[in-house]
């Protein structure tokens, strides 16, 4: 399947929780590439399916699988399958995604290429139905800490999924969350310190058929992991407002109101109703009619564990995300 060197030169690493339906389509979406210099890792994030099992009898040897006690989230999954990677370049793959022809070729050809201050390559993805993400397109070139704030700002609020594989040398200053927050922060820790370069190409297909994805997920067990991850949800925004708050402002200003109302909302969910409603009390500065806003003012009164049944609700949350994408074009 690989070729085993010292160091190859991907490391693709692939969290997945209960995903032993849809991991198969994304292995053997790498298995047929026609580059061969890599080596997968499998992070089984605390799985109550037959993941393990099934991974093993039809791979075997061909790829890690590093088996969590407990579940800890996607990033902190993450984060334990690239202190294990030895690729030159680690890769990212969500379980639900699958990559098209070529892919690691074309990633290749790139990497190989580029000067040693760029840390990250991205491309696009295409969804099961037939949506070109991240909706604004990345840069084509190679592009700086104030090229990607302007694309973020520009991008606020619409799907900016893509494509990242990053050099392994990126992860000895700023790694994963280790906790079950998101990657923004570590995103723009990463865009300060390394260029980035965006490539053209659509080099994977991310599908929407794992009826456990975040925005799928209306279960009793999604509900109680929402509200166990609003807690570090929260305190990422509160840090990324302090570190990158003069930054944002200036370079971005959707992103900092985004950021306001995320800290604000999360601080909310989290059970710290007032504490939320001073960020989101900053946040109405100028923007009155937000609807989002709005919403989330009115749910963070209501206190935590009842917005997040709310927003949990499968015909609400339908409301929910108009009221997101009203608030991103204001």
């Amino acid at each position: 399947m690989s070729n085993f060197s010292l160091q190859p030169f991907f490391s693709i690493v692939i969290p997945s929780y209960n995903r032993s339906s849809v991991l198969p389509r994304c292995l053997d979406s790498i298995i047929s590439q026609d580059f061969t210099d890599y080596n997968v890792i499998v992070v089984d994030d605390g799985s109550t399916d037959d993941t393990v099992r099934v991974l093993s009898n039809r791979y075997g040897s061909n790829i890690d699988i590093l088996e969590c006690t407990q579940n800890l989230g996607v990033c902190a999954a993450r984060s334990i399958g690239t202190r294990k990677a030895e690729g030159c370049w680690i890769l990212s793959l969500d379980s639900d995604w699958e990559l098209l022809p070529g892919a690691l070729s074309a990633l290749n050809r790139v990497a190989s290429t580029v000067k040693s201050k760029v840390g990250i390559i991205g491309s696009n993805l295409i969804t099961d139905k037939g949506e070109i993400l991240p909706y604004n397109p990345l840069p084509e070139h190679e592009f700086g800490y104030l090229d990607y704030l302007t694309w973020l700002n520009r991008a606020c609020n619409s799907p900016t999924d893509w494509l990242v594989c990053r050099r392994k040398e990126l992860f000895d200053t700023n790694s994963w969350p280790q906790d079950r927050r998101l990657e923004f922060q570590f995103h723009l820790r990463n865009a300060k310190k390394w260029l980035q370069v965006g490539m053209p190409n659509v080099l994977a297909i991310s599908h929407t058929d794992c009826m456990n994805r975040i925005s799928n997920d209306i279960t009793a067990e999604a509900l109680e992991k929402k509200i166990k991850m609003s807690l570090d949800q929260a305190t990422m925004f509160r840090e990324v407002l302090e570190e990158f708050g003069d930054d944002l402002q200036h370079y971005a200003p959707n992103v900092y109101h985004m950021s306001l109302i995320e800290a604000g909302k999360y601080t909310c969910l989290a059970g710290k109703r007032r504490d939320g409603l001073k960020f989101l009390s900053q946040a109405l500065v100028g923007k009155l009619f937000n609807p989002y806003l709005l919403g989330c003012i009115i749910l963070g009164a209501i206190g935590g564990k009842p917005m997040a049944k709310i927003i949990n609700n499968k015909t609400l949350r339908s409301i929910w995300h108009y009221l997101v994408k009203k608030g991103a074009a204001q």
